[in-house]
């Protein structure tokens, strides 16, 4: 009969374990070896010479053939029948494995035990020969003997332990008139801002007040000339003609976006919120700030929310689209990180005056445009979204307007369906516009955009994958397990590129990085998985990247299950010709229907 033995782990091929002769596992504590690896050993042993064999044989006569076949047969055969006899007697080796560990104990303590002798014959006969009891303290003892206490203890101690006495209340009241002095004397040494109305000083303290703004408190520590005031008490003050959000600095606050687009905010004196392009210099608004780009059509979006009854700060939005600064700088321009545009009253440059009302619903969450949204984001974040695509895609993309504000893309190509283009429109609101924007979720997009009409059809049929569970070939039946997501940045535990990177790259071989989450609860399964697939343009296979499974871990051996099924999805191409050039959907979708774990 043929012994089978059952062995859970993963055995990695021969052809990559190379069997050294001369080599044999090495062996845990106490004697013993694992029955796993012995079983494994002779296995790869056995394959080693067989394979030696199987080369050697072509160049022996017939009957020397013969003899060796028989040869490496009564070898082989009483070494699997003394396996065999160690795997039958290997389930009554509990007590003789408990008798080795008792007996490595004991030899273990007996160890400690002359050891520890040792060390007590040398510390008494080398160590301590010398050693001597220090000087009694005779000063300590009378001391305590006659006093009752120890009055020789350093006084740096009870400082720390025991609190200082209380001061008197004469002692208090003198300080604080010194103290006084002090701060009138700097007062009168020192130059006052004209904002700083109402100061008073009492016991101690000075209060000062500027109107509008806050109310303070401060004293000083010292009557050092250097030491800086200290600040007691501060509370800001409200306005009775502006809400409580105007009392915000007069300096301008950038909001800078991807170090590239730079927004600025300033507080208007008529009550408003001024809103303008911080890439331009506040100096000269024919140059720009080095590494800042001009953000086209502020205006035009922010005059959405302004009053339309309010005619006072209208910008010219005919001049709304600033070109792009040059990159060629000369001297004085490097000097201060400048760089030159056409010259022009360009609308950016000036402040776009809304109220706070306005400001505070552009920036608002709003609702989900899709119920496939990952999470909500303001207006001006679809705007800026929208912003970063736009310059990217600027031969094939176009803004258009939606609703009251909000923008979205529409492809401009030929020979693309309705459902083709409509599929990208639902992808880029759900998966790219979504807040907090990426950049590099961004730049994953437009990979796709940019790849070849039939991989980007290739890349839409896994968009219509994610959004809706099928593919938009019809009929093709559904019967998924899986549920699909497009993992648009690198993600964590795959040693190829930095966590959060671009993740999907078109070459001559396409990457794509898909996760599978459970849509059908399976026992052996993974929750979810990821896996980065390697399209070859050239032998039209898709397979699992190979540099994804080197590491000796479940993530891997999960990865190395689910390739097997890709290998079994190119074989059936191989048996049965699928005229269907999609072979990354294909293979999503084999994945998303098939992927099972024993």
């Amino acid at each position: 009969g043929m012994l089978q033995l059952g062995y859970s782990e993963p055995v990695v091929p021969p052809e990559m374990m190379p069997v050294n002769q001369n080599h044999m596992p090495q062996m845990q504590g106490g004697g013993t070896i694992p029955l796993s690896l012995l079983v494994e050993f002779v296995v790869h042993k056995t394959y080693h010479d067989i394979t030696v064999m199987a080369d050697l044989l072509p160049g022996k006569s017939d009957l020397e053939r013969k003899i060796a076949v028989v040869q490496f047969a009564t070898k082989y055969r009483q070494l699997f029948i003394r396996l065999f006899s160690l795997v039958k007697w290997a389930s009554s080796v509990d007590k003789v494995v408990k008798c080795g560990d008792i007996s490595s104990f004991l030899d273990h303590q007996a160890m400690l035990f002359v050891d520890t002798a040792d060390k007590l014959y040398m510390m008494s006969n080398q160590l301590l020969i010398q050693a001597r009891l220090p000087n009694f303290s005779i000063p300590t003892a009378v001391d305590v003997l006659t006093n009752g206490t120890y009055t020789r203890l350093p006084t740096c101690i009870r400082d720390r332990v025991i609190p200082p006495k209380a001061i008197l209340p004469s002692e208090k009241r003198a300080t604080l008139k010194r103290i006084e002095q002090i701060v009138l004397f700097r007062l009168v040494s020192e130059i006052i801002p004209p904002q700083i109305k109402d100061l008073t000083v009492e016991r101690g303290i000075v209060h000062l007040t500027v109107p509008g703004k806050f109310r303070a408190s401060l004293t000083l520590m010292g009557d050092s000339d250097l030491l800086p005031w200290r600040l007691i008490k501060l509370t800001l003050l409200k306005t009775t003609n502006q809400p409580v959000n105007i009392a915000k600095p007069q300096s301008p606050k950038p909001l800078i976006v991807q170090s590239v687009v730079n927004l600025r905010q300033t507080v208007n004196i008529g009550g408003g919120i001024g809103v303008q392009d911080g890439a331009f210099s506040q100096f000269d608004y024919s140059k720009v700030k080095s590494g800042c780009v001009p953000i086209p059509g502020l205006c035009s979006f922010l005059a959405r929310f302004q009053d339309p009854k309010d005619s006072r700060y209208k910008s010219d939005l005919e001049k709304d689209n600033p070109p792009s600064p040059n990159s060629a700088l000369n001297s004085s321009q490097n000097k201060f990180g400048l760089m030159e545009v056409a010259s022009g009253s360009w609308s950016g440059s000036q402040p776009s005056v809304l109220s706070h009302a306005a400001l505070h619903g552009l920036c608002s969450k709003l609702a989900n445009i899709h119920p496939m949204q990952a999470s909500k984001c303001s207006q001006i974040e679809q705007f800026f979204g929208s912003l970063i695509v736009k310059r990217h895609l600027e031969k094939c993309v176009r803004l258009v307007d939606i609703g009251a504000g909000s923008q979205s893309i529409r492809v401009v190509q030929e020979n693309w369906t309705p459902e083709d283009l409509q599929t990208l429109e639902k992808y880029f609101d759900s998966r790219i516009t979504c807040s907090p924007y990426r950049y590099n979720a961004v730049a994953s997009f437009v990979n796709m955009i940019f790849a070849p009409a039939y991989i980007l059809r290739d890349f839409m049929q896994v968009m219509q994958l994610e959004l809706t569970g099928r593919v938009i070939a019809p009929g093709m039946q559904t019967n998924t397990k899986w549920n699909m997501n497009i993992c648009l940045t690198s993600p964590p535990r795959i040693p190829i590129t930095l966590l959060g990177m671009p993740s999907i790259l078109v070459r001559d071989k396409v990457l794509l990085f898909v996760q599978l989450t459970q849509a059908v609860p399976q026992n052996n399964a993974p929750n979810t998985i990821v896996v980065p697939l390697l399209h070859d343009r050239q032998s039209k296979s898709v397979q699992i990247l190979p540099h994804a499974m080197n590491a000796q871990t479940q993530a891997t051996r999960n990865l190395q299950h689910t390739a097997t099924l890709l290998t079994r999805l190119d074989e059936l191409r191989i048996q049965q010709p699928i005229n269907d050039q999609n072979f990354l959907s294909v293979a999503v979708h084999y994945l998303m229907e098939n992927l099972t774990f024993p």
